[in-house]
């Protein structure tokens, strides 16, 4: 219920940043000859931040990639993203925006302790199997990361509150009958969610294979 809430809220400032800075272009247009050029790129700069737009094929992903983006440019983190999101129907909005908002937020954590700038990017992807949809994370970590159930153990020290983010996640793909893997080889973190198709999508594929 909290996600659900967050995510509303969320959308509502995004479309109202984007209405603001959709209006906000037509008067700089009016006054750009006033102003000198450190202040023309300050604000162009200003506008091209928080006039992103992220287009997946899914307005709710569409939604959670733009709120990560700006918490990514926050901690100078690069969110790297192809994903096609025409087939995440077969979640509600709230388990997507529970699976992406943890993937993502969870990445967040662990690059915001690399020193190394350079090493602070999360590469995304979702992309049309053919047997499901295959949502992968993967990350530069530091450290080492103890397993248990094959899910990494949280490594803050209030453990009875924490944690429950993968766990989450893995409920959310094995109640669509899917998996959730993770891995943390050679300092690369690694989360693979395999989702089965929709049964219509499952049916179509099936009809079109027929008929070939």
């Amino acid at each position: 219920h909290q996600e659900r809430f967050q995510f509303k809220s969320i959308k509502a400032n995004i479309d109202f940043i984007n209405s603001k800075c959709h209006d906000l272009k037509h008067v700089f247009a009016k006054f750009e000859d006033k102003m000198n050029s450190a202040e023309i790129e300050e604000i162009r700069q200003a506008m091209e931040f928080y006039d992103k737009t992220v287009k997946t094929g899914n307005d709710i992903l569409d939604v959670v990639l733009c709120e990560k983006i700006v918490l990514c440019e926050k901690y100078d983190i690069v969110l790297s993203v192809l994903a096609d999101g025409s087939k995440l129907d077969v979640l509600s909005a709230s388990q997507m925006y529970s699976l992406f908002s943890n993937i993502i937020d969870n990445a967040i954590t662990s690059l915001r302790k690399l020193e190394d700038k350079e090493k602070r990017i999360i590469t995304l992807t979702v992309k049309n199997g053919a047997d499901g949809i295959e949502i992968e994370e993967y990350n530069y970590f530091e450290g080492e990361i103890s397993f248990a159930n094959g899910l990494p153990q949280t490594q803050k020290e209030d453990k009875h509150k924490h944690g429950y983010g993968l766990k989450s996640m893995r409920y959310i793909a094995e109640r669509h009958g899917g998996t959730l893997t993770v891995s943390a080889d050679n300092n690369i973190f690694d989360v693979l969610v395999k989702l089965p198709y929709a049964a219509s999508d499952t049916a179509k594929t099936t009809k079109t294979d027929t008929s070939r």
